[in-house]
């Protein structure tokens, strides 16, 4: 299998993230790996086009995206593959102390429909969207969607809908299920690493 490791982001790429990406255990697939710099106010959803285009132009059968804050275990793509789906995400917390993970539930529990780091059990599980921090996804989902695959949906009201959720969301009209799979415990880099 073919895959692509990419970081798109809007900044730079902490070095923590760097050295995670590069030592990640290929699993003895062919892996390759790319950055995308998007700046301005759409800029992640700008990278995110950009690196999904040089995996669909390259024939690659995987994309993996990492964030260029997250760091990601050694085992990411094994874990991940393992079984294949369209989209698999890593799990990562917010960076605060919350202990919130950015998924989704399928359905509200409590009244929340947000994933909390201490529920996370490792193993694989059905989510309604998520952040693509860390995320593999089949290639030949991009043939199958509409552009823009990647968008960030500015409202007059205020509210927003980020280019990870919008895609997720863009999937699932599109009959594909997401994915998050609590093996691929990631950390999340900021003023500390949460």
């Amino acid at each position: 299998m073919r895959i692509l490791v990419a970081i798109p982001t809007k900044d730079t790429v902490d070095a923590q993230c760097a050295v995670s990406v590069a030592n990640l255990d290929r699993c003895g697939h062919e892996v390759d790996f790319a950055n995308a710099d998007g700046r301005g106010v759409y800029g992640a959803a700008q990278a995110r086009i950009c690196v999904a285009k040089k995996a669909v132009e390259g024939g690659y059968d995987r994309l993996l995206m990492v964030d260029s804050d997250v760091i990601v275990p050694r085992d990411a793509i094994a874990n991940l593959l393992a079984p294949p789906e369209s989209i698999v995400l890593g799990c990562y917390r917010y960076k605060n102390e919350t202990g919130d993970v950015p998924l989704f539930r399928p359905a509200p529990i409590n009244g929340s429909d947000k994933w909390n780091w201490n529920d996370i059990e490792p193993k694989r599980f059905a989510i309604k969207c998520g952040g693509l921090g860390c995320a593999m996804v089949d290639v030949s989902l991009f043939a199958e969607l509409p552009k823009p695959w990647f968008h960030w949906d500015e409202r007059p009201s205020g509210c927003h809908t980020s280019e990870d959720i919008w895609f997720c969301e863009l999937a699932r009209k599109y009959g594909h299920e997401v994915w998050a799979d609590g093996r691929v415990r990631c950390r999340h880099v900021g003023r500390k690493v949460y």
